[in-house]
């Protein structure tokens, strides 16, 4: 497949079909199109690209957001971003879900890997039980570390083994250990480090009521983590790393449910989109923040 072809265009601003835009419009009642001009605007209330919609502020709005091509990846994080900050985005924007940022805020967010029955079901377990963790390693005299070292870990402790056995039986990774007391009944843990970690809270996320936060903020950790480069840390990953520790520290006592909740609604076959008599070269999909 030629992908350039594929992805590519003449322009990369495509005005939306109106019978398209239509049905989205009965379900959500948009109030906002912050990527527009005088001529196809959607909303009563719409910024050009003069006004810069990506240096607006969206908050209190129902938004629909068909941003220019060359800017996907600006838009997508200013979706996100204004999602959290209590704005409803909807976006239609080409379906290319072996990009960065469509694995660093939709795909994570939005269950698409997730069979529903069995992880619904380990959710709630983890809701009840379960815990998610930034390991805090401080520099020694026995180590040659000088920055402090962290790193993301879920765990599950119950006394039933069959359970425990069975988060490692249906996830197909991490340790199990036992811990016995006397006079007590002895206890089994499940847990897991790091990349391993991440996928588990991707998978149950969806369906996490009491401990979405964490899980938000354990995933966005683990994606932080995965970009430093090199051997050299630096002030801004160093400061990211202590911000999310401590987060998550405080969301043990105070849940700030701050987190997002992503839909992905892949459209079939291909939009015509304005006048063109052709379809456009590349598939779409709605995206919902």
């Amino acid at each position: 497949m030629n992908t350039e072809l594929m992805f590519s265009s003449n322009t990369d601003q495509w005005s939306t079909p109106q019978d398209f835009y239509n049905e989205l419009n009965k379900e959500f009642n948009f109030t906002l199109d912050p990527c527009a001009d005088e001529s196809n605007h959607k909303c009563n209330n719409y910024f050009t690209t003069n006004d810069n919609g990506l240096n607006q502020c969206w908050k209190g709005n129902t938004v629909f957001c068909n941003p220019p091509y060359s800017q996907l990846s600006e838009w997508i994080e200013k979706s996100f971003n204004e999602a959290l900050n209590g704005s409803k985005v909807v976006m239609l924007i080409p379906a290319r879900t072996d990009t960065i940022v469509f694995h660093k805020y939709i795909l994570p967010y939005s269950g698409i890997n997730s069979a529903n029955i069995i992880y619904a079901y380990y959710a709630g377990l983890f809701d009840g039980e379960g815990c998610v963790r930034i390991h805090k390693k401080i520099p020694s005299e026995n180590n040659r570390s000088v920055n402090p070292t962290y790193s993301l870990q879920v765990m599950i402790k119950m006394t039933d083994q069959k359970v425990i056995d069975s988060f490692k039986n249906v996830f197909g990774f991490g340790n199990i250990y036992v811990e016995k007391f006397e006079n007590k009944k002895t206890t089994y843990r499940w847990e897991c480090y790091t990349e391993d970690a991440k996928r588990v809270l991707e998978l149950i996320y969806p369906y996490l009521k009491t401990k979405k936060t964490q899980a938000y903020k354990g995933i966005q950790f683990q994606i932080n983590k995965e970009k430093k480069v090199g051997r050299k840390l630096s002030v801004e990953f160093l400061e990211m790393q202590e911000k999310l520790y401590k987060s998550i520290k405080e969301l043990k006592a105070t849940d700030d449910n701050i987190c997002p909740n992503v839909e992905i609604r892949f459209v079939k076959g291909r939009l015509k989109f304005g006048d063109c008599k052709n379809s456009a070269p590349f598939p779409s999909m709605v995206v919902i923040f």
